[in-house]
């Protein structure tokens, strides 16, 4: 299993005949040894990870996060085709992925927190796409404006939902 094998991984607990690895806040890699915990190689990290993706109701919870990291894991090459007025935008779920954490690092720059509200006013393509994945992957609460109202009930919903900020196409 590697050279790391045979060394007692930091924090590991023994249970009974078994040695969970804590991870992230949670037990995982669980192994049947007796006296010793195995360091997990990067391959075997990655394995265990594709196993986790696998998305049946009794191994994970079903997040919004994990479903934008499963699509990049599983499919990173595939992609989203969106076709917009000048033409039509390609971009991969790895793409998607990594644009969707920078636009959720933005938002936190412009001040938006856990529990703040976000406002789309976008039409329906990957820049939409992005904010859902990024606003509630943070914390904060998104909902769509629509584009066909008038504007007194743009006012009016957007003073009733409090937005902290709103995000709008250039069209």
């Amino acid at each position: 299993r590697g050279p790391d094998r045979g060394r007692v991984a930091r924090g590991a607990r023994l249970h009974r005949r078994r040695i969970a690895v804590p991870h992230r806040g949670r037990s995982w890699g669980v192994e049947r040894d007796m006296t010793t915990a195995v360091c997990h190689t990067r391959a075997a990290k990655t394995e265990r990870a594709k196993d986790e993706f696998r998305m049946t109701m009794q191994r994970t919870p079903l997040l919004l996060s994990r479903l934008m990291d499963r699509g990049a894991l599983l499919c990173p090459d595939e992609e989203i085709v969106t076709k917009t007025a000048s033409g039509v935008h390609r971009l991969t779920y790895v793409e998607s992925r990594d644009r969707s954490h920078q636009l959720a690092w933005a938002l936190r720059d412009h001040g938006i927190r856990e529990g703040d509200r976000v406002a789309s006013f976008l039409w329906n393509g990957y820049r939409h796409l992005e904010m859902y994945h990024a606003v509630p992957c943070m914390g904060a609460v998104l909902h769509t404006l629509n584009i066909r109202l008038s504007p007194s009930d743009l006012e009016y919903i957007i003073n009733h939902a409090a937005d902290r900020i709103i995000v709008v196409d250039a069209d």
